[in-house]
């Protein structure tokens, strides 16, 4: 009996040991970490398979981009469902949903199937725009815009960096 006990647990740890888990990590934007103020339309995902096992293949993937964190819970894409692509790459992928706003976030994963198996979907990473346009920017820049008194204007003269500066008597 104690040896139909003991065969059994080794039966139950090797087992366990024969699956191997598969996970999505490393989800970037652009080569970044969830970044802030990128200035690319159309920004370039890519991610990392984990695994125990050896020799483990993507054969699909499956983006979702939203506009929020609650809709990419509950499965949504406002923004991009790319549905199941049949492709290995998992790097550089381009963005091709809906026209990017500027100065908005937004919040992507990712599922992929292996030539050994679907995975979950990975956890949750996110990208903020920032302006596209040079008609976005408000601000206006402060420092001198011509030569100071005594310096000579030339083509090839150099303005003192536009600092907030204060002078001292």
């Amino acid at each position: 009996m104690n040896k139909r006990i003991v065969s059994f647990f080794f039966l139950l740890l090797f087992a366990g040991s024969l699956y191997a888990a598969i996970g999505i990590t490393d989800l970037r934007t652009e080569q970044l970490k969830n970044p802030a103020g990128i200035d690319v339309r159309q920004p370039r995902l890519s991610w990392r398979i984990e695994s125990d096992e050896q020799n483990v293949i993507q054969t699909a993937y499956h983006i979702l981009v939203a506009s929020s964190p609650e809709l990419l819970e509950q499965g949504k894409g406002d923004i991009w469902d790319s549905g199941k692509i049949e492709s290995d790459a998992s790097q550089w992928i381009t963005y091709q949903g809906k026209t990017l706003k500027c100065n908005a976030s937004y919040y992507w994963k990712v599922k992929i199937d292996t030539n050994k198996g679907a995975t979950n979907w990975s956890a949750p990473a996110f990208w903020t725009t920032g302006l596209f346009n040079e008609a976005d920017w408000q601000g206006q820049w402060i420092g001198l815009d011509r030569a100071a008194p005594g310096d000579s204007e030339t083509q090839w003269s150099r303005l003192a960096a536009r600092y907030l500066r204060k002078e001292f008597a």
